[in-house]
């Protein structure tokens, strides 16, 4: 445990950092991952009855789909069985993934310049099939269904739009991206829940009639994602946590330990 400030120690702050892609994969070769890592402390966090909060730091471009998934309900489940906030301070980027973690917390902070959004999904291939046939070479594929080759590296183009392929991957694109709409939509509007107390000076920022409407791959600025509701509020990390200690309800001149 490090201690990043001195304050009330009866009433602290967890700083848990999403930084760098993220993914599934051990990145030390023990087998403990970002999403593994990340669990253990939301773990530690909430045995600790003196943290009353904690605050996610996401500097991140995002990275697979079920890596953000898993830290997303990681995140849900810390609030749901602590009852403790999770305010999010966004750095430079908190774009795609990087935004999916941080939709499900209670409160969001980002800085005029930090890039987010990204709000879609990506498939991509490379297609060499006019490659090889220039170099005189020719593919062989046996496959148990018409289907498990589909959108293959080698096959004609001719063949990819035949079989509709592209309508096969498409359909997973916009499973992928109805879900993501879903988790933004569900999480701006349980962060106005939580706040929608009239001891509490500022609500949050309620998400804009039209915001699906920059949910269409775009990476945007704090600015922007504050003026549609994707942020409640615009500042450093220091503003964020002045917020979480807010949120806890700390008594005027207090300010909470940093762990």
């Amino acid at each position: 445990e490090i201690h990043v400030r001195d304050g009330n120690t009866d009433a602290r702050i967890a700083i848990i950092k999403i930084e760098g892609v993220i993914s599934s994969y051990s990145f030390d070769g023990t087998g403990q991952n970002m999403v593994s890592r990340v669990r253990d402390q939301f773990k530690l966090a909430g045995r600790d009855p003196s943290v009353k909060a904690v605050l996610l730091k996401v500097d991140s471009p995002g990275g697979e789909v079920m890596a953000s998934d898993e830290i997303h309900k990681i995140i849900e489940k810390f609030t749901k069985e602590t009852n403790r906030p999770v305010i999010c301070s966004m750095a430079g980027l908190a774009a795609s993934g990087g935004y999916y973690v941080a939709a499900p917390c209670e409160y969001i902070v980002a800085n005029e310049l930090t890039l987010t959004g990204s709000i879609g999904v990506i498939m991509q291939t490379v297609n060499v099939h006019g490659l090889l046939e220039k170099v005189g070479a020719r593919s062989y594929t046996i496959t148990s269904g018409k289907n498990k080759d589909a959108m293959s590296s080698f096959k004609s183009p001719a063949d990819i739009e035949a079989n509709k392929d592209e309508e096969l991957f498409n359909e997973l694109v916009q499973f992928y991206f109805k879900r993501f709409k879903n988790i933004v939509e569900t999480g701006r509007k349980a962060s106005q829940v939580y706040n929608n107390d009239e001891d509490r000076s500022d609500k949050g920022q309620p998400l804009a009639a039209d915001w699906e409407e920059l949910a269409d791959g775009r990476v945007i600025t704090g600015v922007q994602a504050h003026e549609k509701g994707f942020v409640d509020k615009l500042g450093n990390f220091d503003v964020a946590v002045r917020e979480a200690e807010r949120l806890i309800n700390l008594k005027e001149g207090e300010t909470a330990q940093l762990v």
